[in-house]
């Protein structure tokens, strides 16, 4: 990204029209969003290696978890002529506990590598949460709920499953590759699952694309609990 920076800022010397300016700034900006996107995960990993990697537990919405990473990525998913939807279970409506920035940032990885990985046009990328069922644990009324995003790219062959969610591993590194991550997102995703007593996986075929969900049990908040504040989707919202 600092390299893309650099060459972008040669170019913007050059260029004279205001469609050209722009392209570059649009070039500038993805390579910020990159380099920190980057830098998170390095950080993130770094805490998990030092054991000082803990949740932060709070009462949240699973839909606004849904409806930001919707958000967050509608601008690329358009970019790229590929329909980024959202569907939350219409049981999920009471406020459930847990680390909502955290799970937030698991939907937002798996969104991210769907996108890069669809090609142009994919027919659709679809973020769901479902109720799998509702348990008792600990005394306390559970939900346990099922985060997938789906996407109709080119898929992972068997072979190459069992390594994703390993730290430094890059998922599918072929001719679709829209740049190269860090190699850790799925490997901070499955720490967070695993701190909240749950599972992360995937379902592929190749040619017939990719899911990739995790299962978490997330205790129901008490009803006097208040409605937290949005997480800034009004500003993200396209």
């Amino acid at each position: 990204p600092v390299r893309v920076q650099s060459g972008a800022g040669e170019a913007l010397e050059q260029v004279s029209g205001a469609s050209e300016v722009r392209g570059v700034v649009e070039v500038v900006e993805t390579s910020i969003t990159a380099m920190s996107e980057t830098l998170d995960d390095v950080l993130s990993f770094a805490s998990i290696e030092e054991g000082a990697f803990h949740l932060h537990v709070e009462a949240f919405d699973v839909g606004d978890l849904v409806a930001h990473a919707v958000a967050t990525h509608a601008p690329t998913a358009a970019a790229q002529g590929v329909a980024l939807r959202g569907i939350v279970d219409e049981r999920l409506k009471s406020l459930l506990e847990g680390d909502a920035r955290r799970l937030g940032a698991c939907v937002s990885n798996f969104v991210s590598n769907a996108l890069k990985f669809s090609p142009p046009d994919a027919p659709e990328v679809t973020v769901r949460a479902a109720l799998v069922r509702t348990e008792q644990r600990d005394g306390r009324r559970t939900h346990v709920v099922r985060v997938s995003v789906r996407d109709r790219g080119v898929g992972i062959a068997p072979r190459d499953q069992s390594r994703l969610f390993q730290a430094f591993s890059q998922i599918r590194p072929g001719e679709l590759q829209q740049g190269r991550g860090s190699g850790l997102g799925l490997a901070i995703s499955r720490e967070i699952v695993t701190l909240h007593g749950g599972e992360i996986g995937l379902v592929s075929e190749v040619g017939q694309g990719s899911e990739f969900f995790f299962v978490v049990p997330l205790p129901c908040a008490p009803a006097s609990t208040p409605a937290p504040p949005p997480r800034a989707l009004d500003a993200l919202a396209p």
